[in-house]
């Protein structure tokens, strides 16, 4: 699987896709077979950073994220996402065609989007972090 050095804001992160490097990283096949069937090709490891999605993933967890997951089929879930350049974790909503952006964090608003200005990267599937 890839781990790429693009750290997703859970508030938002300014994304530069020609300069995020990716880093090979291998997991014995039954440790991933556990969180999930997707081919490791189409998972890719990232960092999360900020706050807003507080208390379910703190600042610096690891994400997994699933890019075979691009439509939204569960409206609540967590997502990895770009709103124009900008890049984050987020829980989506959708409504007829206007996309609620939902941060976990109470003291952070919603976001609206339409769905042509939202890039749906993938599912976030596994959060890890240090104890």
């Amino acid at each position: 699987m890839h781990e790429i050095d693009l750290a997703y804001g859970m508030g938002g992160t300014y994304s530069d896709s020609e300069h995020v490097q990716a880093e090979v990283l291998h997991f014995p096949r039954p440790w991933l077979e556990r969180i999930t069937r997707t081919p490791p090709s189409q998972l890719t490891f990232a960092r999360g950073r900020g706050d807003s999605m507080v208390p379910t993933l703190m600042d610096g967890d690891i994400i997994l994220i699933d890019r075979s997951q691009r439509t939204i089929h569960e409206q609540d879930a967590i997502w990895a996402l770009n709103v124009g350049h900008i890049a984050m974790i987020k829980r989506i909503r959708i409504m007829r065609d206007t996309i609620t952006i939902l941060s976990d964090n109470d003291r952070v608003p919603d976001a609206v989007a339409s769905e042509d200005e939202v890039n749906i990267v993938g599912r976030v599937i596994f959060i890890g972090r240090k104890l």
